[in-house]
């Protein structure tokens, strides 16, 4: 399993001054609101990860409200340029696939910028890759495991979702809001397809990119 750099922890040691001021970030792209933890995918493929997290919320606010009911009164995060390796972990690879990597540097799927360290009340606390403003993902290295955090999706997104997925042959149940197993089952096998995986990596997640592809105005 990879693990972090000398300097890398150097970084997670120190804390600038920027992080007294967290709130000022709480409101920003890809932070504010509630995240769930939606699916757990192991670090290199060796062992089957955690899943004590998956199901909790994750909110960003003026205070942090974390995993394992844990609480930050102040929290930020700043950029790492050390998660590389993690975007090209096979278990990644329906998020960031060979051909997002060779987009530009300031595509926001490949961008270093998306690459932080979070911090909790002064102290280091976790790092995390955006994906776009919907998903994040958790790096724990200590579990093993990738933990992809998601944006709820809302009844009036879920229902064309589902409904496009039954259309294009994807089995994603009844259309009725509910991104249940059965739904996210069929996202995965349609990203699957799309990308030419072979097996999906995980859980379906809904992107940014799945919600352009999948939610379309009707026809006039």
């Amino acid at each position: 399993m990879r693990r972090l750099s000398a300097s890398a922890c150097a970084l997670l040691l120190t804390v600038p001054p920027a992080f007294v001021a967290a709130q000022s970030l709480w409101d920003t792209p890809p932070f504010g609101g509630i995240f769930v933890v939606v699916d757990a995918r192991p670090i290199d493929g060796t062992g089957g990860g955690a899943v004590d997290f998956l199901g909790e919320e994750v909110i960003f606010a003026n205070q942090l409200e974390w995993l394992g009911e844990r609480r930050c009164e102040t929290w930020n995060a700043e950029q790492n340029v050390d998660l590389g390796w993690a975007r090209e972990d096979p278990a990644m690879i329906d998020l960031f696939p060979p051909s997002a990597r060779a987009a530009p540097d300031d595509d926001p799927i490949v961008s270093v910028e998306g690459n932080m360290w979070l911090s909790c009340d002064g102290s280091p606390l976790a790092a995390l890759i955006r994906v776009d403003n919907r998903v994040l993902v958790l790096v724990d290295q200590d579990r093993g495991t990738f933990w992809l955090l998601e944006r709820p999706v809302h009844d009036e997104d879920a229902r064309p979702i589902q409904r496009a997925l039954n259309e294009a042959g994807y089995d994603a149940g009844p259309v009725d809001g509910d991104l249940g197993p059965r739904t996210r089952t069929a996202i995965a096998a349609y990203l699957a397809d799309r990308l030419e995986l072979g097996a999906p990596p995980g859980q379906g997640v809904v992107t940014e990119r799945l919600m352009s592809e999948l939610i379309r105005p009707p026809a006039e």
